[in-house]
């Protein structure tokens, strides 16, 4: 079930503001087997803000915004089917700066992005840790990167990127996207238990840095409902 408010307030003509609450609450127990009872299913949180600025000058547009939000409730760990608190934190921001009267109306976008995790997505204690950090992607509506989002959960994640747009027709919009992705908290090395959105268990390293991914797009508006895209995408591990 889920269930959630969200509220707006424009500052002024440029400046608007909102905050938020939800509650996704897991219906489904887990039957302990060494205490003979169930279990709690898991419970999030979240509450979180962003504000949005758009300055529209004669040459160009600059708009930014910044949003953070923090997670608790309870988590169902898989590996010893207990039920610890949840403590998850989650921050983006972002500038763009479009130039309209220019030829091609082009665009610049530099983004970050950061979601708090776990080593052990799974578990919530072997890490000497009291509340499980890892942060819910509960329902995503946005993505960095195509292949990254098709490959991993967003969560234990720290990603920068730049963006760039431009219109050689009226109808055709160009787009490149260039990600980088470190993982917030490093996976222990010969660690094989982290599986991908894809079904593969993956082998980790030690190491932070995880990837980095180039993503080209066109897309034709071919009538006012009728939209052709196509992507081309390279992810470096």
């Amino acid at each position: 079930n889920l269930y959630g408010v969200n509220a707006g307030y424009k500052i002024d003509d440029a400046t608007r503001a909102e905050g938020y609450y939800w509650l996704k609450d897991t219906q489904k127990k887990a039957y302990t087997a060494v205490a003979g009872s169930h279990s709690k299913g898991d419970n999030t949180q979240v509450i979180g803000a962003r504000i949005g600025n758009v300055q529209m000058k004669d040459d160009m547009d600059i708009s930014s915004q910044a949003e953070l939000a923090y997670q608790f409730g309870k988590f169902h760990e898989t590996s010893t089917t207990k039920t610890v608190s949840r403590r998850a934190m989650a921050a983006q921001g972002a500038v763009t700066v479009g130039f309209k009267n220019a030829k091609y109306v082009p665009s610049f976008t530099l983004l970050g992005a950061w979601f708090s995790g776990k080593k052990d997505q799974n578990d919530g204690t072997t890490e000497g840790d009291k509340y499980y950090k890892g942060w819910d992607p509960m329902f995503e509506n946005q993505k960095f990167g195509d292949i990254a989002n098709q490959s991993f959960d967003q969560t234990n994640a720290r990603i920068v990127g730049v963006a760039g747009t431009a219109k050689p027709a009226d109808d055709v919009m160009l787009k490149g996207e260039d990600y980088a992705y470190w993982w917030d908290q490093p996976y222990r090395a010969g660690s094989t238990g982290v599986l991908s959105r894809t079904g593969y268990s993956l082998n980790m390293t030690h190491k932070r840095f995880a990837g980095q991914e180039l993503d080209l797009t066109a897309t034709y508006d071919y009538t006012e409902d009728v939209q052709f895209g196509l992507l081309c995408g390279m992810f470096f591990p």
